[in-house]
């Protein structure tokens, strides 16, 4: 009877754990794509292009970033084995390794526009717009992947999909003004471009 009592509260301590760990994860996923946008749009904002940073150098920065907290996550997930995990994971499959090189090559090119559209859009446009990969997602999954989703799914897809237009709508008017603002100052700082970022 006190076996039993002392597994279930070791199941509890563990479920916890995870619930803990989780929420976690959640926080830095949040906390790392709100910080990547708002200092990203912060330091090429108003700054001329012989002045601006590359993207790929700040790319690189901040996948080393996700690496080493990769490697703290696994280092902690395999109670301090973290270079057997690394052997058994990467070096003794090196199928497995190239068949993921393509996709993180794909991801690279995909940052480097994402940092082209932060630097020609605010940051709440960038935010809103972004939202449509969740729509574009959906529309390419029923496509090519024939699959459902209910009409409370369709609702929800339909109603970013309108709140997406009504900004961009409305970011289109604000952009006129500004650039119609910026040519009389003539200013030599780097100008943002609607169509650009968007595309």
């Amino acid at each position: 009877m006190s076996a039993t009592v002392t597994a279930t509260a070791g199941e509890t301590k563990t479920t916890k754990n995870e619930k803990m760990f989780r929420l976690f994860l959640l926080f830095m996923m949040t906390a790392q794509n709100s910080t990547v946008v708002l200092v990203s749009r912060y330091t090429r904002a108003g700054v001329s292009n012989e002045d601006s940073y590359v993207i790929n150098d700040l790319i690189m920065v901040q996948e080393f970033g996700k690496l080493i907290l990769a490697a703290a996550l696994e280092y902690n997930a395999t109670n301090g084995q973290l270079v057997r995990s690394m052997k058994e994971n990467i070096f003794d499959r090196p199928k497995d390794f190239f068949r993921i090189l393509i996709p993180s090559l794909l991801y690279l090119v995909q940052n480097s526009l994402l940092y082209v559209a932060i630097s020609n859009l605010t940051a709440p446009m960038f935010q809103v717009t972004y939202q449509c990969k969740l729509l574009t997602t959906a529309v390419v999954s029923v496509i090519m992947l024939q699959r459902k989703y209910s009409l409370k799914q369709w609702l929800c897809l339909t109603a970013l999909g309108i709140g997406v237009a009504i900004v961009v709508l409305g970011a289109q008017s604000d952009s006129k003004k500004d650039a119609s603002d910026s040519n009389e100052e003539g200013e030599d700082a780097n100008v943002q471009n609607l169509f650009v970022g968007l595309m």
